[in-house]
């Protein structure tokens, strides 16, 4: 016979919850409002009432109600986990109806960066100190303007002219003092933020952000300043784009549209070449149309990640000496202190939120190129003499064309100067000079070398001497 089946143990009973275990298990979270939670409510004793929700929860709830995504609600694990079959299942109009909807909610998002000039370092605040603010074409644009010593009639104005994405306070490690040192008795100086950048006013809408409405503004700049003599610039990145697209609206001194004409132009490192740009990822991915869409997202959910990848994104362009500096030495702290003030005066006013519009200089580079190309050229070949029409006449100076740049720069490299002086049918009346060991910000690294490249090779043209 089969043996007697083995009898089952007893199962033990569960012990009934008390009145608060109870409350915590049938009580939605104030925290998530999607999940329960089995913690004891907030506000409420162990069996009691629960308490009002906190102002985030009650916020969350009304975002829901509302039918938009709570601040804190899923994570991007499960954004991500949705979003990727989302995209296998709608196909790319769905995906664009969606990413709409994604730019429109991220549009409502608040900025980040500092709201005044107040909040600021204080060395940022001494340079603002030193300039003014000028109202040009209905945006606020800080300036510096700084006239001879000698209290004369300038024989040459200086125009310092920034980058992407930096501002004037780039020359305050000692380019600017640098150069007035040299040519300041004889000569007036002057720079300016461009309208998005530094102190300038930054608006996300209302304005174009294109290398025109640049030209414009530094244009309407140099007019509200009364400069009406001849001027040499000093440009550096998106600066170099700007001031070609000036001299491509420069023909001759009695026929020119501006009320100055450039005698002098110094190019440093600079994209004036697009297909030669080495870009970088943050700058692909502004250029993209996620460009709207991240840096925003970022600063609101991942603030320390958002600081310390635009930090990055700065270290990154600097010479690779200056990089590999260790920990604890002098080069180290000067980096990383050059790099706070940067990404400080960035975001001021909100500015690290339009970036993708200030960057779009870049794409009008490709289709803009052979009409600056054309006017280098013609700049070039005149002289500074308007009665000779051809430029050819005897014992005057042509205008000078210059290119100066650091050789270790990982976005223009080296032989930028070279491919842009070709291009433009420049190379034989132009000069290129290398600076040993710089990378893209050379005035930041070495501003005395800059300074004195600066005020020199404008004296080998044949203006202003340096002191």
């Amino acid at each position: 016979p089969p043996p007697p089946p083995t009898p089952r143990p007893a199962r033990r009973r569960r012990r009934a919850p008390s009145a608060a275990r109870r409350a915590a298990l049938t009580t939605p979270s104030p925290r998530r409002c999607c999940r329960m939670s089995r913690a004891p409510p907030r506000g409420g004793g162990g069996g009691g009432a629960p308490g009002p929700p906190p102002p985030r929860a009650a916020a969350a709830a009304r975002r829901v109600v509302a039918g938009t995504p709570p601040a804190a609600g899923m994570g991007w694990a499960w954004t991500l986990a949705l979003a990727l079959p989302l995209v296998l299942v709608l196909g790319p109009t769905g995906v664009d109806v969606l990413f709409d909807r994604l730019e429109a909610y991220v549009a409502t998002l608040p900025g980040d960066g500092a709201t005044s000039v107040a909040e600021l370092h204080d060395d940022l605040q001494r340079w603002h100190a030193r300039g003014r603010m000028y109202n040009i074409h209905g945006h606020e644009v800080f300036g510096i303007d700084v006239p001879p010593r000698s209290g004369g009639e300038p024989l040459l104005t200086y125009a310092i002219v920034h980058g992407f994405p930096s501002a004037t306070h780039e020359y305050a490690y000692g380019a600017l003092d640098g150069l007035l040192a040299r040519v300041g008795d004889i000569a007036r100086v002057v720079l300016h933020d461009h309208v998005g950048f530094g102190f300038s006013s930054k608006p996300a809408e209302g304005y174009g952000y294109s290398i025109h409405d640049t030209a414009d503004v530094a244009v309407g700049f140099y007019r509200s300043l009364g400069i009406t003599g001849p001027m040499a610039f000093i440009a550096h990145d998106m600066g170099d784009s700007m001031v070609t697209e000036l001299l491509a609206r420069f023909d001759r001194p009695p026929e020119s549209l501006l009320p100055m004409w450039p005698q002098h132009v110094i190019f440093t490192n600079g994209g004036m070449h697009y297909d030669s740009i080495n870009l970088q990822f943050a700058q692909k991915l502004l250029l993209s149309r996620w460009g709207a869409v991240v840096p925003r997202l970022l600063a609101n959910y991942a603030p320390a990640l958002s600081a310390k990848i635009r930090r990055k994104g700065f270290a990154k362009i600097f010479s690779p000496a200056l990089q590999a500096a260790a920990p604890g030495t002098a080069e180290h702290a000067r980096l990383e202190h050059q790099l706070h003030l940067m990404t400080e005066v960035c975001g001021l006013y909100g500015g690290g939120m339009i970036l993708h519009l200030s960057i779009s200089y870049l794409r009008e580079r490709p289709v803009l190129e052979p009409r600056w190309y054309a006017a280098l050229r013609r700049f070039a070949g005149q002289c500074e003499c308007a009665e000779h029409a051809d430029g050819a006449g005897t014992g005057c100076r042509r205008n000078s064309v210059d290119f100066i740049w650091g050789d270790s720069d990982a976005v223009s490299p080296p032989e930028m100067p070279r491919i842009v002086a070709a291009a433009a049918g420049v190379e034989a009346v132009s000069r290129i000079q290398y600076v040993e060991g710089a990378g893209h910000f050379w005035m930041m690294e070495q501003p005395e070398e800059w300074a004195r490249l600066g005020a020199e090779t404008i004296a080998a043209a044949g203006e202003a001497a340096p002191g």
